[in-house]
Order: structure tokens, then sequence, then C-alpha cells
């Protein structure tokens, strides 16, 4: 496994903190933002890297959000919890994208599914 921490990566123009490893031939990098955070997985493929998964998490003392997208199913889990009224939701569908974003295309939050942005 190889760790690098606070890569700068040209996923975002926004100043974020990053950390990216690489095992076996998927390149996990995570951004971790005010209240949350996300995390990226791509795979070399074909002769670059290609986004196969994608995540966020966010909340306070109050809630928590999160959302997890697999692109090679489709498969996407969105749940959400209110600490102060128990409330709680989840949603669980498919939505399979045309092709897989290259990471040279590929910018942070431009990926819209179900309403999020990853």
């Amino acid at each position: 496994m190889k760790w690098s921490n606070h890569c700068s990566c040209h996923l975002t123009d926004r100043p974020v903190k990053a950390n990216s490893w690489i095992m076996g031939d998927i390149w996990y990098i995570e951004h971790e933002y005010l209240r949350g955070g996300c995390k990226h997985l791509f795979t070399y493929q074909n002769g670059g890297f290609y986004l196969i998964g994608a995540s966020s998490n966010t909340g306070d003392p109050t809630f928590n959000q999160s959302f997890e997208y697999n692109l090679s199913t489709g498969k996407y889990i969105a749940e959400y919890r209110n600490y102060e009224t128990d409330k709680k939701a989840s949603t669980e569908a498919t939505h399979k994208p045309a092709k897989l974003p290259r990471i040279e295309s590929y910018k942070l939050f431009s990926l819209e599914v179900n309403g999020e942005s990853l």
C-alpha cells in the first residue's frame, strides 16, 4: 500500500485536505471539509484511471447524512439520521452511468446522482 498525506490533486479548485493511497489496482482519494468529507475510488484499466466509486458524509451534532455510489454496478445508498428527533430515512436504488468518468475529466462535486453531488 502506498500512502500520501495531504496530496494536491486536480479534482477540485477549492482548498481541501486530501489523503490518497493505492491498494492493488485501486487508487483511494479522501477529501475532508468542514463537517464532512468524501471518498473517491479509481481503478486503472484501459490505460487510464476511471472512477468506480464515490461516497460522501456530512453532519453536525444533530444529524448525519451519507451517500455511497458504486459506479460499476450503478447501485447507490442514501441515508439520513436526525439525532434530536430520531428520524431516519434510507434510499437504495440504481443509476448506472453511460460510461465511467476518467480521472483527467472528473471534477469534485461534478457527478450528480439522486440530487447528491459527488
